[in-house]
């Protein structure tokens, strides 16, 4: 409130303040208010910024996250695969919000039963992530954590086991 009364509305400050407040909403549990600011604020950046500027496409990852996280998986689906592909198309895909942004993708595929896919995606960015930041970048633990739920979901309950021992002791 602050941010937008000194600045306005449409600063781009404001809208980066606005962006951090949403996924703020989302871990506190107001999953509605998170969702209806983040996608304001994605529609807002993508006008102001580009659809391929990276504050825009951050916001729409998140705003990806608030619709997985409210059951809308074939939405979130669909916004995941194009944030990843957006960071692909601009930051390269080793970058490692690129691999975050295939994590991403990864939870959602899993999430719609797509459990080879999942794997898939999260493998590959979870060697990207560990190559480029090291085994004990948050970034690359959080990529193992769900690279583990993927090995468990297909029933590999001991690289599952070995993989989350791992991410734990880090």
């Amino acid at each position: 409130d602050r941010t937008q009364r000194a600045l306005g509305p449409g600063h781009q400050n404001t809208l980066l303040a606005a962006r951090n407040l949403a996924v703020a909403r989302r871990r506190a549990g107001n999953h509605a208010a998170a969702r209806k600011l983040a996608k304001d604020t994605m529609d807002v950046l993508r006008t102001r910024a580009g659809e391929l500027s990276p504050e825009a496409i951050a916001c729409a990852l998140n705003y990806a996250v608030d619709l997985r996280e409210n059951d809308q998986l074939v939405e979130s689906k669909e916004l995941a695969e194009r944030t990843w592909r957006e960071y692909q198309d601009t930051l390269k895909a080793d970058h490692p919000y690129t691999l975050y942004a295939r994590t991403n993708l990864g939870i959602v595929l899993r999430l719609l039963g797509d459990v080879d896919a999942a794997r898939e995606h999260d493998g590959a960015a979870y060697s990207g992530l560990r190559e480029g930041l090291g085994q004990d970048h948050v970034l690359t633990l959080t990529c193992a954590t769900n690279l583990g739920s993927d090995l468990a979901a297909a029933g590999d309950h001991a690289a599952a086991l070995d993989l989350d021992a791992d991410t734990l002791e880090r």
